[in-house]
């Protein structure tokens, strides 16, 4: 650097504080310094010794995590360390054992799942390790086997969103409660064993993700199994995901009472008038999927009936009768 004012040093120092260690040394003062590690955390490293201060490493950290190994191990405070973990969980591995408390660690899981791994051993309890899961969930994976409880499993599938971690669960704790939670998450029923997919189970987990219906075992793929599915997803177009060799007309026209949408899945053979009516009957909006040929006067007015403003969608071949029916209705 050119030689330079205090002030033009100070102006540089804001744009980049890692610049600090090109200021020579009479120009780098405490007001210079903190403008340094509040722009760059890491420039506390080129802080003269004598200005170095617990409030300034502090300072440091809270701006930049990293700082932490820079600062003297003098200076570092339990105020610093909680700076820092709570930024970047990882860095727990640089606390000494005599500032680990329980609610550092908690802090410091909660940021980063693999901070568990460095929790100090009069920590490592049951207990510890359910807090811990309700802070971050994602740390049940690096909880060691043996506090593993039956209780902190269920905890740990229960309150991920996707069921996750079900598959850090031991073999000998894994209960038919426990798949039942994580498809109530999300768990893809393709990764539940065959044996342990329940007719309870499938149906949970259809649910929550219509594509599951494809990892239904054989033994469930009957017309009163999709009736099922039907009535527990009402208002939705499950009717879709339904495997055409087991969809029947009383299908269709249950599907077609909880969803108008459903009358876009509604296979050729099964689309009759009499369904169209039942699902114009249920909502005027299904009309708009009526095919042409299948538009009767009955079915127009009863689509007008719940809203006039479908007259733009009545076939021209039956719009002077639909209109001649409608005006005779307001007399």
């Amino acid at each position: 650097m050119a030689e330079k004012t205090l002030h033009e040093y100070l102006e540089v120092i804001k744009q980049n504080g890692r610049f600090l260690q090109l200021v020579p040394a009479e120009f780098r003062t405490a007001e210079l310094c903190l403008a340094a590690i509040r722009q760059n955390g890491i420039a506390v490293e080129f802080v003269p010794d004598e200005l170095k201060t617990a409030t300034l490493c502090l300072d440091a950290v809270k701006q930049n995590p990293n700082a932490l190994i820079l600062v003297p191990s003098e200076l570092r405070t339990l105020k610093i360390y909680f700076a820092a973990v709570i930024q970047k969980g990882i860095l727990i591995e640089y606390v000494p054992e005599e500032f680990k408390t329980k609610e550092l660690c908690l802090v410091a899981v909660k940021s980063d799942k693999r901070a568990i791994d460095f929790v100090p051993e009069e920590l490592k309890a049951a207990e510890f390790y359910l807090e811990a899961i309700k802070r971050n969930n994602a740390a049940f994976e690096y909880i060691p086997e043996e506090f593993k409880t039956a209780e902190l499993c269920l905890e740990a599938v229960r309150w991920h969103r996707s069921g996750y971690n079900i598959q850090y669960v031991p073999k000998e704790l894994i209960t038919q409660e426990l798949y039942l939670e994580a498809v109530r998450n999300g768990f893809k029923l393709k990764h539940i064993p065959t044996e342990m997919r329940t007719r309870e189970l499938c149906l949970e987990a259809i649910m929550n993700d219509f594509e599951n219906i494809r990892y239904v075992p054989e033994a469930f793929i009957t017309p009163d199994f999709f009736m099922e599915v039907i009535r527990q997803n009402p208002w939705s177009s499950v009717l879709a995901y339904i495997p055409k060799r087991s969809i029947t007309a009383e299908l269709c026209l249950e599907a077609v009472r909880c969803s108008f949408l459903s009358i876009k899945s509604v296979p050729k053979e099964f689309m009759t008038a009499e369904l169209c009516l039942e699902a114009v009957r249920c909502n005027f909006r299904a009309f708009w999927f009526v095919p042409e040929e299948l538009k009767t006067v009955e079915l127009c007015l009863e689509a007008m009936r719940q809203d006039n403003g479908v007259l733009f969608l009545v076939p021209d071949k039956l719009k002077a009768q639909v209109e001649a029916a409608w005006q005779s209705t307001d007399e």
